[in-house]
Formats: structure tokens, sequence, C-alpha cells
């Protein structure tokens, strides 16, 4: 029994995460773009996920996601990871 909390047992570093230099530069784009978002967890590796990509510039772009393995509301990521869907 590891004693934490069974929310805490769940999450999972995302390894292909690309945090800008200065993050709080970046102004959010209304309503933002739906996309799919290419994570690599963990422990469950590779997957895309559906997201909404709401800051960007041309190293890195912000995505909010809804995934019970993060706590935080997105993920910063590389454009190569991020791809533009309608029906995301």
């Amino acid at each position: 029994m590891t004693g934490k909390p069974p929310h805490v047992l769940l999450e999972q570093a995302i390894l292909n995460e690309h945090w800008p230099a200065h993050p709080r530069s970046f102004r959010n784009h209304e309503p933002g773009i739906k996309v799919r978002v290419r994570l690599i967890w963990e422990k469950d590796g590779e997957e895309y996920v559906r997201g909404l990509a709401r800051r960007w510039d041309a190293d890195h772009v912000y995505v909010e996601i809804d995934d019970r393995r993060r706590h935080a509301l997105g993920v910063w990521v590389k454009p190569a990871d991020v791809y533009r869907n309608s029906s995301a």
C-alpha cells in the first residue's frame, strides 16, 4: 500500500513536454483550435489525445487536455506533435 490518494496514483509525466522559457508571455487565442496532440506518457507510452490549442509560437504549442493522468489543465509541446483536426 502506497498511502497515496487514488488520483495521485493515476498521474503520469509527459515525456515529450516542451516548455518555453517565458510561458506567461504567450497570449490565449480564442476560441482556440481543435487538435489532436501526440503525447508520450511515462507509463502508457505514445497516444494521440484530443485537445484545444490555446497558445503558440514557431517552437511551442500549449494544448488544453482533459485527462485523469494529468492534473494540470494542459501541456506545452513542440508544434510537430500537434495536428489540426476539425473533428477533434
